[in-house]
């Protein structure tokens, strides 16, 4: 197919073109008179230094200005169409119209000339063929004298082979394995054999050179985590995709804690206390190793229990604190009655005997209230009993009563 090439401007200042690019001969001055009728004439308009050049089998233009010149003092004419083209490529034909005794009025036509498929490098010698349409009589119009240009022919441009290499992207430190918000690196590594677009997780994260990067490492989410890299070139060849995967967990084990035995009504052990642990995970799992050993309360206090774990990711889990109240001593209780016997060591009345408790650590829950003895007789005794809230017990009697009432 053939190819246009774009129109010449034709400018103001006007020149014959060098001989590289256009040459016009046989241009015919104002000042020739010629035997008989008027003259058509034609010169180049073109921009000094300009080249007009094609490709085989291209079209180019060549802006040429055309005029009458009268043939000799006092002739004239009639209006007149004259015909140009270049080379008798007649496809080509440009029209002017000029006036009756319209004399040297130069106007300018562009001529497109399509140089052939199979023209060889060089110049091609081409006349401007015009003719008119007032052929014979007095006032004919004739172009007498040949006027040629020439056009350059040129190799076309070498074409450059296409860039058909996809470009090449490779992580220097992939990531892999287990992470935490703590462990998880921020970044990573790539290395890119040329200038190129990168796309991670197909998103744009702008043009790199060829080199060594780093990137930021996209945000994570509970769970196993792809990351994708992808680079583009500038002949937008696509690289493959090379992804790494590692998991995230960023969520702590759930701990728990469990006595061997439960406690009184009254949130106290009278017994050693035996504290086990246990943990559960929905992300990485538990880490068996790391669940706390359990605990024994063997001492009496208040004692606070807590066990710890830690899922595979190393994220470390605490169970809520609880509470060991233990109390395995008894409350201290005594006796006594309500006043001394005589001097040989008997009442003559009842004689009523009244206990107080004590215990320091858990508190006395209960004890044995006054006992009266009313009973005449030797070796008369009250018992009393304590209870702490832990469960303890102790007793105490008093004994050696004797009572008469006679």
């Amino acid at each position: 197919m053939m190819k246009k090439k774009s129109i010449i401007n034709v400018l103001s200042k006007k020149a014959l073109l060098v001989a590289t690019a256009i040459a016009i001969s046989g241009v015919v001055p104002t000042s020739v008179a010629l035997a008989h009728g008027e003259l058509v004439a034609a010169e180049v308009a073109a921009q000094e230094n300009t080249r007009v050049s094609g490709l085989p089998g291209e079209t180019v233009t060549v802006p040429v200005q055309v005029w009458l010149i009268p043939d000799g003092g006092g002739n004239k004419t009639d209006a007149a169409t004259v015909t140009v083209n270049l080379g008798g490529q007649t496809q080509h034909d440009k029209t002017l119209t000029f006036a009756a005794n319209e004399f040297n009025t130069k106007k300018t036509v562009n001529l497109e000339y399509t140089i052939s498929a199979d023209a060889t490098v060089g110049n091609l010698n081409l006349k401007v063929e015009m003719s008119s349409n007032i052929k014979t009589g007095s006032n004919q119009v004739r172009n007498e004298k040949p006027d040629n240009v020439t056009i350059q022919v040129v190799n076309p441009a070498p074409l450059v082979p296409a860039d058909t290499t996809a470009p090449v992207v490779v992580f220097i430190n992939p990531i892999s394995g287990i992470f935490n918000a703590t462990t998880l690196p921020t970044e990573f590594k790539i290395s890119l054999d040329e200038a190129s677009e990168l796309f991670v997780n197909g998103q744009s994260q702008g043009e790199f050179e060829s080199g060594t990067h780093s990137l930021l490492l996209p945000t994570p989410t509970e769970g196993v985590n792809t990351v994708t890299l992808q680079a583009v070139d500038a002949a937008k060849n696509v690289s493959s995709v090379v992804p790494f995967t590692y998991t995230y967990d960023s969520i702590a084990p759930e701990v728990t804690s469990s006595p061997n035995r439960n406690t009184n009504g009254n949130s106290w052990y009278k017994e050693d206390v035996t504290v086990s642990f246990n943990a559960t995970d929905s992300g990485t799992g538990v880490n068996k190793e790391s669940i706390s050993k359990d605990v024994l309360v063997a001492e009496d206090g208040i004692h606070t229990i807590f066990g710890t774990a830690t899922d595979l990711a190393g994220n470390l889990g605490t169970s809520e604190p609880i509470t060991i109240k233990l109390d395995k001593t008894a409350p201290t209780i005594r006796g006594s009655a309500d006043r001394s016997p005589n001097s040989t060591g008997w009442y003559k009345d009842n004689v009523t005997v009244t206990f107080n408790a004590a215990d320091t650590l858990s508190g006395v829950e209960s004890f044995t209230q006054p006992v009266t003895l009313s009973e005449e007789g030797r070796d008369q005794f009250a018992n009393g009993t304590a209870t702490d809230l832990a469960g303890n017990s102790a007793s105490t009697a008093v004994s050696g009563i004797n009572i008469v009432t006679i």
